[in-house]
C-alpha cells in the first residue's frame, strides 16, 4: 500500500492515466445536497459566496475573510481545499496507466462532469482554443487514439460517454434560456429529450442522475459567467478547479485487504447502504481469487453469471436503494430466521457476516444464493401474472389492507419446498389473516394490534423451521389453529387463534358496515372468484349500498344457492377462505419453540 502526496485535479488527470470504476460498484448517487456543498467550496476558492435576494434569486458576493488561526502558511489568498483520499489499484502499467477505483468514484465523476461543463461553455461561446485545456483533463490522446481518463460504472457509462463526447452539451446549449438562467424544455417532453440523446434508441439507457449533475453545474456556471463579455471568469473558474482541489491517492498492492480499507474509509461522509457494502465486499473478496495469468477473472465471471438480477435495464429501475435494503433483510431472515434482527441497532451487513460463516458454502455459493433469492423477491412484486394463484391473492390482501408481508417465509419455502407448498401456505395465510381480522380487528383505528398478535405464531413457527431445517404444512396449520394460549402470547392475542365457520358467522351478525376496507376486500375477492368472465381487481362492481345489503343477507344466514348474485357470493365465502383444520388428538399438543 502506497500513500501518495496531495495531488491537484490537474495532476490527478495528467497525461496517460485512466481510472476505471468496477462494474459491481454502486451507481452514481450524489444529489443536490452534495453538489451544492461542492459548488460553495468552489466559490469559496474564488473568494465568493452565494447570497439569496428577496426575489429568490442568488447573487455572488465577496466572501468575508475570517482570521486564520492555523499554523500552516497560506499559499495565495485561500488555502487549498483537501477533497479526500481516493483508493485505487493498478490494473495495467502500459499507456495509459490504468487504475481500478476502489473508493472515490462519486467525487471523480462529479469533477469530470464539471470539466465537461466548462469545456462545453467555452465551445458555446466560440472559445475553442480555451476548450482544449479542460479537454486534456477529460480525454487521453495517445498515438491518435482517444480514450476517457475516467470510466464510471456499467449503469452510468453510456450517458457519461455522451457527455464526454459533447453530444449532451450541444443539446443543452440549445435549451438554455439566458433570461431565466435555466435549462428549459421549450414545449418538448423530457422523454423526447432522452430519445434525442439516444438518437432514437432506448431511453432506459439514460442515467438520469448523470444528466442531473451536468444540468446543475451547467446552470450555475452559466449564471456565474453570463455577465462577462469575455472568458475571464470561466478561465479563473477552470484554474481554481485544476489547482485548488487536492486529493491523496492511496494505491493498493496485491497483499492489501481492500474490503477492510474500503469499509473503514466509508465510515464517514455520505455512508453507503448495507447492500452497497455487501456488493463491494463480495467482489473485492472475489478479486483475491483472481489469477492474473487467466484471461477471465473470478470477479468478472461472478458478475456475469450471478449479478444479472441487478444489471438488467428493467431491473435497474426496480433495484433502488430502499428495495435493495428490504431484500437484504428478507434474504437474511429467510436463512437465519426472524430473530436475527432481534434488536433495532443490528445492521444487516453485520448479520450477513453471520450468514457467511454459518450458512454459506464459499463465496460462489454466496453469489448463487443472492442471485436466486433476488430473482424470486422481484417476482413477488413484478411477475405475479395469474390472479388465480394463492400467492397473488395473498399479496393483494397485504396491499389492500396495508398488512406486513412475510416475504422471508415465502422465499424460504420457494427455495426449500417448492411452489406447491408456497401456494398452500399463501392460501392458509389468506384465510388465517382474513378470519382473524374479522374476529379481532380494531374497528376504531387500524389493525396494527391484531397484526402483532396474528404474526406472532407465524414468526415462532418460522424460527422452529429454520432451527430444524424442515417445514410441515399440516403441523403449521395445526399450530395456527391451536385454541390454547401459548407461553409466548399475550392475553390480548385472542382465545381462538384461527376462527372457524361458527365463529365467523357469529361475528358477521354484528359486524359494522363502516369497516369498509376489510368488507370491500372480501367482496372483491368473492366477486372475482365467482365471475365467469375476467373481473377487475381494482374494485368490486358492487356499490357500498349493495355491499351493505349483501352483508345483511350474510348476517341473516341466507346461504342458499339461487340465481341471485348475492347468494353466489355467500356460497363462495367458505370455499374462498377455508376454515382451520378440525381438532384432533394428534395436533392438540402444544408445540415448544426455542428462539435462536
Amino acid at each position: 500500500m502506497l500513500l501518495g502526496d496531495r495531488e491537484s485535479i490537474s495532476k490527478l488527470f495528467s497525461h496517460g492515466v485512466e481510472y476505471k470504476v468496477p462494474h459491481y460498484q454502486r451507481r452514481y448517487v450524489w444529489d443536490k445536497t452534495n453538489w451544492g456543498t461542492l459548488w460553495e467550496d468552489i466559490l469559496a476558492q474564488l473568494g465568493l459566496e452565494l447570497q439569496e435576494g428577496t426575489d429568490g434569486e442568488y447573487t455572488f458576493k465577496p466572501l468575508k475573510q475570517h482570521e486564520d488561526t492555523s499554523t500552516t502558511p497560506l499559499k495565495g489568498r485561500y488555502k487549498k481545499h483537501f477533497t479526500g483520499i481516493i483508493v485505487i489499484r493498478p490494473i495495467s502499467q502500459g499507456e495509459p496507466e490504468i487504475f481500478e477505483v476502489i473508493d472515490g468514484q462519486q467525487r471523480l465523476t462529479t469533477f469530470q462532469i464539471i470539466l465537461c461543463v466548462i469545456r462545453d461553455i467555452f465551445e458555446s461561446k466560440d472559445y475553442s482554443k480555451q476548450a482544449e485545456e479542460p479537454q486534456r483533463l477529460i480525454v487521453n490522446e495517445i498515438s491518435d487514439v482517444k480514450s476517457c481518463k475516467f470510466i464510471p460504472t456499467h449503469y452510468d457509462e453510456w450517458t457519461f460517454q455522451k457527455i464526454v463526447e459533447g453530444t449532451y452539451g450541444r443539446l443543452i446549449s440549445q435549451l438554455f434560456d439566458k433570461k431565466s438562467n435555466r435549462i428549459t424544455l421549450k414545449n418538448r417532453s423530457l422523454e423526447d429529450i432522452r430519445r434525442q440523446l439516444c438518437f432514437g434508441g432506448d431511453p432506459d439507457n439514460v442515467s438520469q442522475n448523470i444528466l442531473d449533475v451536468y444540468n446543475y453545474f451547467y446552470e450555475w456556471i452559466r449564471g456565474y459567467v453570463q455577465k462577462t463579455a469575455d472568458n475571464t471568469k470561466l478561465g479563473a473558474l477552470l484554474s481554481i478547479i485544476k489547482t485548488q482541489f487536492d486529493f491523496v491517492r492511496l494505491i493498493l498492492g496485491e497483499s492489501d485487504h481492500s474490503e477492510e480499507i474500503f469499509e473503514s474509509l466509508n465510515a464517514t461522509g455520505r455512508k453507503l447502504s448495507d447492500f452497497d457494502y455487501l456488493r463491494n465486499n463480495l467482489f473485492l473478496r472475489a478479486r483475491q481469487l483472481d489469477d492474473p495469468k487467466n484471461e477471465e477473472f473470478h470477479s468478472d465471471r461472478f458478475y456475469k453469471e450471478y449479478w444479472n438480477f441487478e444489471q438488467n435495464k428493467k431491473a435497474y429501475h426496480y433495484w433502488q436503494t430502499d428495495k435493495q435494503e428490504e431484500f437484504l433483510r428478507a434474504f437474511l431472515i429467510a436463512h437465519l430466521g426472524p430473530y436475527c434482527f432481534r434488536t433495532e441497532n443490528v445492521k444487516p451487513f453485520d448479520v450477513y457476516r453471520k450468514y457467511r460463516v454459518t450458512v454459506a458454502k464459499g463465496i460462489e455459493d454466496e453469489f448463487k444464493q443472492l442471485n436466486a433469492y433476488a430473482k424470486s423477491y422481484q417476482e413477488l412484486d413484478n411477475n405475479i401474472d395469474d390472479p388465480n394463484k394463492p400467492i397473488y391473492r395473498y399479496i393483494q390482501l397485504c396491499g389492500h389492507l396495508s398488512l406486513p408481508r412475510v416475504d422471508p417465509l415465502i422465499l424460504y419455502l420457494k427455495h426449500n419446498q417448492g411452489d406447491f407448498v408456497v401456494d398452500r401456505v399463501c392460501k392458509i395465510l389468506d384465510s388465517y389473516l382474513v378470519r382473524r381480522m374479522l374476529c379481532f380487528g380494531d374497528k376504531q383505528d387500524t389493525y396494527a394490534d391484531v397484526n402483532d398478535a396474528s404474526y406472532t405464531r407465524i414468526k415462532y413457527f418460522f424460527s422452529k423451521t429454520i432451527r430444524e431445517g424442515k417445514f410441515d404444512v399440516d403441523e403449521f396449520t395445526s399450530f395456527l389453529s391451536n385454541s390454547e394460549k401459548l407461553p409466548f402470547e399475550s392475553e390480548e392475542s385472542g382465545a381462538a387463534i384461527w376462527p372457524d365457520d361458527t365463529q365467523i358467522q357469529e361475528v358477521l351478525k354484528h359486524i359494522e358496515t363502516e369497516d369498509f376496507s376489510l368488507i370491500s376486500y372480501i367482496f372483491q375477492q368473492l366477486e372475482h372468484c365467482s365471475s365467469e368472465e375476467e373481473a377487475s381487481w381494482e374494485s368490486p362492481s358492487l356499490t357500498s349500498n349493495e355491499q351493505s345489503d349483501c352483508l345483511k343477507q350474510l348476517q341473516s344466514g341466507g346461504i342458499s344457492i339461487s340465481e341471485s348474485q348475492f347468494s353466489i357470493y355467500l356460497a363462495n365465502f367458505n370455499n374462498l377462505w377455508e376454515p382451520p383444520p378440525k381438532k384432533s388428538r394428534k395436533h392438540s399438543k402444544t408445540l415448544t419453540i426455542t428462539i435462536t
